[in-house]
């Protein structure tokens, strides 16, 4: 198993590699580093743009920490939006690391349109999309959670992949037609309904959890859960800002890609303006 990073070449990439290279090194695992050049450009310009691009991962992979492994360097034509999920299978990678600017909540920034929306479509691998540079290990992750096979496999793959983080677990719930519900003791019943629904998914996931935990050395006290009335994105964000987060993680449909995601629209409002680092993942990756 390893690690790739996609580079584009732009300061967000060196971001996704450092982080890469930061990962590769804490789980012990090979990295592999691509850069896909656009297979329909001129020959001359195809054959300058290679070169280029192997000159500057080349440059950019030099300054790895003393005792690791050096990365594998892949300069490939192609497309990037379908080259970077079939180059992870023929790698063996359990994770994508690509960069991802914060576009801001008023921006006209579309992340179904970038390399990154189209790679979060193609592959069933974990995406984690990078938008901040690199302090160290992730120290605390919010991760995003219902009672569903996604969920689990986001708790599984932060566990995976932030080892050292205090993973906070996030249940959002919506109330409708909250205006005409009428009493706060209903509204109240709904709240303790919802967090009653919570607790039996954590009473199955968290034997789990804890075991899983508990081998890789994370005390039970690095566990937090909590239940919030909101739209999830934006209890997401709430969450990060409060508890300082580096990390969120949130699953998918594999089938369907972030469009559909479990929380409806969290995925597509999360990736549009990133307020940290983010792991898309699939439930059966």
């Amino acid at each position: 198993m390893s690690i790739l990073v996609a580079s584009d070449l732009t300061y967000r990439s060196d971001r996704a590699l450092a982080r890469g290279i930061a990962l590769a090194r804490e789980m012990s695992t090979p990295l592999h580093v691509l850069h896909v050049v656009d297979e329909n450009l001129p020959e001359q310009a195809r054959t300058h743009a290679l070169d280029y691009a192997r000159h500057m991962l080349t440059q950019a992979c030099a300054s790895i920490p003393a005792g690791m492994a050096p990365p594998t360097i892949a300069v490939e034509p192609g497309h990037p939006k379908h080259d970077v999920a079939r180059y992870a299978v023929e790698a063996a990678a359990q994770l994508i690391v690509v960069g991802l600017h914060d576009a801001g909540k008023d921006s006209l920034f579309n992340f179904a349109d970038t390399t990154a929306g189209h790679i979060v479509r193609s592959s069933p691998l974990p995406i984690l999309l990078v938008t901040h540079d690199v302090a160290g290990p992730y120290r605390s992750a919010v991760i995003g959670v219902d009672f569903s096979v996604y969920a689990k496999a986001a708790i599984r793959n932060a566990m995976v992949f932030a080892p050292q983080a205090k993973l906070h677990l996030v249940h959002a719930y919506r109330v409708p037609f909250r205006i005409s519900l009428g009493s706060p003791e209903y509204l109240a019943e709904l709240r303790a309904d919802a967090a009653r629904n919570f607790d039996a998914f954590l009473k199955d996931e968290m034997a789990v959890l804890v075991k899983r935990t508990h081998a890789i050395g994370v005390a039970p006290d690095a566990l937090h859960h909590e239940v919030q009335e909101g739209m999830p994105y934006e209890v997401l964000a709430r969450t990060v800002e409060r508890v300082n987060a580096d990390l969120i993680v949130v699953g998918t449909h594999g089938s369907s890609g972030f469009a559909r995601a479990v929380w409806g629209s969290v995925v597509t409002a999360l990736l549009e303006a990133p307020p940290t680092d983010v792991l898309i993942v699939h439930a059966f990756s």
